[in-house]
């Protein structure tokens, strides 16, 4: 994805004013897969670099899910769920 063009433009202001970089900071859980993401159970144990799954896209597409972060969110969840129920028992 290309930002801008470093012959003709500053960093800082690439990195400040691009109107490509604004859209993909401005993404939510909830424009990733048409909203899937909302609704999966490990959406809690889950915190994809939006920057990092648009470049990381295939097709191309950063609303597409990386599937690498759902692996990633199942493990949280279940390191999580191991300590709890390794430290509260009697809860």
């Amino acid at each position: 994805m290309v930002l801008g063009n470093l012959a003709n433009d500053t960093l800082e202001n690439i990195w400040n004013n691009s109107e490509k970089i604004r859209w993909l900071r401005g993404l939510k859980m909830k424009d990733l897969g048409n909203g899937e993401c909302c609704k999966c159970d490990k959406a809690a144990f889950c915190a994809p670099c939006m920057v990092r799954n648009a470049n990381e896209s295939p097709t191309g597409d950063p609303l597409e899910i990386n599937r690498h972060f759902c692996a990633v969110a199942a493990k949280n969840k279940q390191i999580v769920l191991d300590w709890r129920n390794a430290h509260f028992k009697e809860v």
